[in-house]
């Protein structure tokens, strides 16, 4: 069905196909419930419901968000890494957890310590930075190990 335009007490309103139904069985009540759900449709129509504009989303990255999620993301590469070395190397136990932490904290570190040079107190301080996405990346770094060590060492 084609978009359909009524026109009540708030104007003349255009309705896209999705709204053309109920703006017709709207049509069918009296004029002041008619006018209040149009309004509601016209409203739903501005949020991006109807064939209305579109709105701009009410949320943005900020340029600390986005660090944060270099961080994330490079601490998984860094997993990832270190899970394959860790697997093809037969190395087992505590001593390869306790290598892979003290890397992966020690490389994340002197990234935003020394290279980036950032303000560690703008992001809650060191051990904020130091902590983020550190427990994912230690999931998968166990997970890739295992896979590695694995598939080559299992007899």
């Amino acid at each position: 069905m084609v978009g359909v335009t009524v026109e009540g007490s708030y104007g003349r309103y255009s309705t896209g196909p999705l709204l053309s139904h109920v703006t017709l069985f709207i049509t069918q009540w009296e004029s002041s419930d008619s006018d209040r759900l149009l309004q509601l449709a016209a409203n739903a129509s501005e949020r991006g419901l109807g064939a209305g504009p579109k709105q701009k989303p009410c949320f943005a990255f900020s340029p600390q968000d986005e660090f944060l999620d270099v961080i994330y993301w490079f601490r998984q590469i860094i997993a990832v890494i270190l899970g394959v070395i860790w697997g093809v190397v037969p190395l087992k136990g505590f001593v390869g957890i306790a290598i892979f932490c003290l890397i992966n904290a020690g490389v994340l570190y002197l990234y935003f310590s020394s290279f980036q040079q950032i303000d560690e107190e703008e992001y809650g301080g060191t051990w904020e930075l130091t902590k983020e996405g550190f427990m994912t990346s230690f999931a998968l770094f166990l997970v890739v190990w295992i896979i590695f060590y694995t598939a080559i060492h299992y007899d």
